[in-house]
């Protein structure tokens, strides 16, 4: 009745009702209550909700006695031991419940604090990464174990709720702080992150954890320095705390300091010979160094340190698709789906390894089966879609995406929306969903990027290069840069769509990206030696991508300079599945005298990419092995075509040629 006329706004009747309650409560023997269970649950939410903690923890330690299986009750009782400062209680309490229910989000939330409040960090910040993990109920945690709030409704904006308990400092504003710093990581609201874990780092400058977590946001932010600095502080206050560790490595890997990972992954498993984690990591070091059979050793040895865990298993599939070893990988994912039906994760490898299979309907399923059971974890939604949208499979992209556009990466979600839409010429509801990210992030810049894209789709050159700019009036980046760059082109005004990345690359001149750009752009419109240069200062300052590789490789061609052999096997060797790059070394081998060499890669890249001018090179490789009739079908379907360009007329010749 108490909860009710609270609800209803008849406060003076609800304290009535509950100093009735009191009184009532207060007036039976203790002998008789303590052998009721209704009476003793009755009598702790009565006194919960006066405030009279101490009561209720009587009241529901003497009810845990008489009905020890109830789940609710058990978790009320750990938060309210967390309330009174005895976190070994608390734990001993949420234990049993979390082994009845794993992935309950509150239980994990009330462990991290129970963790936090005794000194046990490491496994406090796992607690609680994986409480965060759990979303979208992760996000409403702060809300539904507000003491002053149980039973009594809860609030719309989850965040709002958190960011409240954060800054109250009382006994859980440790663990909001640190769920809301995942929460705003997982937006992308990074500076907000920063800000909060920062806070937290000040109120607790002891805790390891607390320095973790801010370098996790940087390296959120790609900012590999202060993330390794943070990591190193964790260490410094407690040399054995390992997921600082563990993300010094991954640092360290990342950066391709592949001797000091190793060091740090050697260290752990001399400490810790079943920790999967490191032995994933020495895997990934192997991967990059492309030992994969060493990398293969290494998993089978996180899967049998680990075997009910779905990861390292995942991860051993990964390696076998990696190393072209389908029917394997197909198998083992069968027993991991068969093991873990549940699982999205297990789900979504077997899905990966019918698509490698060549089993594109079951793929489908599949994938469309993990969403099902991925619930709103926004990563893996985002992952599946994209693989959805390798296959094909639009409409459940699409819903894959509206789905993930819930959850705390909308933006991101929204994004991929707007590009899929323009992709099937949907530009109406495209317009909706970047106006979602305009009004989800009204000061990022991402928003105005996307309708710049449909106005570019709809050729609308200066409605798109407004929207561009005012998304670089918020946020000073690369993608709205190139949109003007993009705008400017397209209105015919070459000379002052090449001076914004010149002017950019004055200030900016490291931003290799937009130097790739400006050499293409340069090549595009016939500024060969412009482009060269650009492509040159590239290359010396270790941009050995495929773009570049490719690019220089058809100047130095042009030019009869023998580096262009080189240049174009480079490309191959950087993205061997590029047609571009396949092309580009196909013909220089074609037109360095070794046609039966270069047909091997021009008919790779034709097989990838129907592209009429990579069809002219396979038709002159043809010619020149004598092989007529094959080139003559080639060039009908080029000329077929009808593009207007100056190897076409090469393509024409060389028909009539053929047919004399």
């Amino acid at each position: 009745a108490t909860q009710a006329l609270n609800r209803l706004g008849r406060n003076d009747e609800a304290k009535e009702a509950l100093e009735s309650a009191l009184n009532v409560i207060d007036n039976i023997a203790l002998e008789y209550l303590n052998k009721q269970p209704g009476l003793l649950r009755t009598a702790a939410t009565v006194n919960l909700l006066r405030g009279n903690i101490q009561k209720a923890d009587t009241f529901l330690t003497q009810y845990l006695e008489l009905k020890p299986l109830d789940y609710n009750i058990r978790k009320l009782l750990g938060q309210i031991k967390l309330a009174l400062k005895e976190p070994k209680e608390a734990e001993q309490i949420l234990n049993r419940a979390q082994r009845w229910r794993s992935n309950d989000p509150e239980i994990l939330y009330l462990l991290g604090e129970a963790y936090l409040q005794m000194g046990r960090y490491v496994l406090a910040a796992n607690t609680l990464e994986e409480a965060a993990r759990l979303e979208p109920d992760a996000v409403a945690i702060g809300t539904r174990l507000a003491l002053g709030k149980l039973g009594i409704g809860k609030t719309d904006d989850a965040i709002d709720e958190l960011e409240k308990a954060h800054q109250s400092g009382q006994f859980n504003s440790s663990s909001a702080g640190i769920i809301l710093t995942t929460i705003r990581i997982k937006r992308g609201e990074y500076e907000e992150a920063l800000a909060t874990a920062s806070t937290l780092k000040a109120r607790h400058p002891e805790n390891p954890l607390l320095d973790n977590l801010i370098g996790i946001v940087y390296l959120s932010m790609q900012q590999a320095a202060p993330a390794r600095e943070a990591f190193e502080q964790a260490l410094k206050l407690d040399p054995d705390f390992l997921p600082a560790s563990y993300n010094l490595a991954m640092v360290d890997v990342k950066q391709g300091n592949l001797e000091s990972a190793e060091k740090i992954y050697t260290q752990i498993l001399q400490n810790n010979s079943k920790s999967s984690r490191a032995l994933m990591g020495l895997a990934d070091i192997a991967i990059a160094r492309r030992h994969l059979d060493e990398a293969t050793t290494w998993l089978v040895k996180a899967v049998g340190t680990s075997p009910d865990k779905v990861e390292p298993q995942a991860r051993l599939i990964n390696l076998h698709l990696l190393k072209g070893d389908k029917e394997k990988a197909h198998r083992e994912a069968k027993l991991l789906k068969d093991k873990h039906p549940e699982n999205p994760e297990a789900l979504e490898i077997f899905a990966r390894t019918h698509a490698a299979m060549g089993s594109i309907a079951e793929a489908v399923a599949s994938y469309r089966s993990a969403v099902k059971y991925a619930g709103f974890s926004a990563e893996a939604l985002l992952r599946i879609g994209q693989a959805q949208l390798e296959l094909d499979d639009f409409d459940g992209a699409i819903l894959t995406l509206e789905k993930a556009a819930t959850s705390p990466a909308s933006d991101r979600a929204n994004a991929m929306l707007v590009r899929l839409k323009l992709k099937l010429g949907d530009t109406n509801s495209a317009l909706l969903n970047a106006d979602n990210v305009l009004k989800n992030s009204p000061d990022r810049a991402l928003g105005n990027n996307l309708k710049g894209d449909i106005a570019i789709a709809n050729k609308n050159p200066k409605q798109a290069l407004t929207h561009y700019q005012y998304g670089f009036n918020k946020e000073k980046n690369t993608n709205s840069l190139i949109g003007i760059y993009k705008s400017y082109t397209m209105l015919g005004k070459k000379s002052r769509a090449f001076n914004v990345l010149e002017t950019w690359l004055k200030e900016n001149p490291r931003d290799k990206f937009i130097r790739r750009n400006l050499a293409i752009g340069y090549l595009g419109a016939g500024k060969t030696q412009d482009a060269k240069k650009e492509l040159e200062y590239l290359v010396n300052t270790g941009d050995k991508g495929a773009v570049v590789m490719s690019s220089l490789a058809r100047i130095y061609q042009s030019e009869h300079d023998p580096k262009a052999r080189e240049y174009a096997l480079k490309a191959v060797q950087s993205n061997p599945g590029w047609p571009v790059a396949l092309d580009t070394y196909g013909w220089v081998l074609v037109s360095e005298g070794e046609p039966e060499k270069g047909l091997k890669y021009l008919r790779e890249a034709i097989s990838r990419d129907n592209n009429p001018l990579i069809r002219y090179h396979l038709a002159v490789a043809l010619s020149q092995l004598g092989r007529k009739d094959e080139a003559k079908f080639e060039l009908e379907r080029v000329l077929r075509a009808n593009k207007n360009q100056e190897w076409m007329e090469k393509a024409q010749k060389l028909y009539e040629f053929l047919n004399q």
